[in-house]
């Protein structure tokens, strides 16, 4: 394959002949998703440098936060990135702006020292990224990584970051402990619309997903009935089926 040969002029060559293919597709969108999924091969086959790609693909560039092509590239090449991909950030830095001052304008100061990021909304964008990654490490401090993504969402300039910061609140504080569950509908077989406030008025839910060609599933019921038994006027159970077709 080409990442296994790790071979440039076969990546060159593969490039010309999606060109050649897709020439007459006039849409911006295709082209960028070519594009930046071509760079994910050459990325991964090892085809050229940090300072390359960079140049090549982010530097004067715009940001495509609705291109897939483009956000899976820039995923993969800023995965760690605060942690182990720079020379210029160290952990002592991370840790005193996180931990210790606890400061989202302190934290992109010190990405400043990146010569890769001197791009104001790429290393927004980067530093977004990196505390999402961060805020699953014990070794910094959680509180106050989502003082910062509030900070963000509440006040940055950049509308799209704003919606960036807001979805990792809600990623990482949504269904954690003591966290209030989030309110859905479902339909039974009869049509009847059901609401999780309704089951939760005044007892604990434990909601079960299953299919019925998921044996493990079928186990868990054998469970939930002794469940049922013994928590039955404590704990409403609730089945949610997740077959397509009934």
């Amino acid at each position: 394959s080409l990442l296994k040969m790790r071979n440039k002029s076969k990546i060159d060559t593969f490039r010309l002949k999606m060109n050649d293919t897709f020439k007459y597709i006039n849409n911006n969108y295709f082209s960028s998703y070519t594009r930046y999924r071509i760079a994910c091969i050459e990325m991964f086959a090892q085809a050229g440098s940090e300072k390359l790609f960079m140049s090549k693909y982010f530097a004067g560039q715009p940001v495509l936060l609705d291109n897939s092509g483009y956000m899976e590239f820039f995923n993969e090449f800023f995965k760690d990135y605060l942690l182990s991909g720079s020379e210029n950030i160290s952990r002592t830095d991370l840790e005193k702006t996180i931990n210790g001052l606890k400061s989202y304008t302190a934290l992109i100061d010190t990405l400043g020292k990146d010569s890769l990021l001197q791009n104001e909304v790429l290393r927004e964008l980067v530093a977004l990224k990196g505390l999402g990654e961060l805020c699953e490490n014990s070794d910094f401090d959680k509180d106050a990584i989502l003082g910062m993504f509030n900070e963000v969402a509440g006040s940055s300039k950049f509308e799209f970051l704003k919606t960036i910061a807001k979805n990792y609140l809600i990623k990482f504080t949504s269904l954690t402990k003591g966290s209030v569950a989030a309110s859905f509908s479902l339909r039974d077989y009869n049509g009847y619309l059901y609401s999780l406030p309704e089951f939760n008025k005044d007892k604990y839910v434990y909601l079960v997903f299953w299919t019925t060609w998921c044996i493990p599933c079928m186990e868990e019921m054998d469970l939930v009935d002794k469940l049922v038994e013994k928590y039955g006027t404590k704990v409403e159970f609730v089945g949610i089926s997740c077959d397509k077709e009934f």
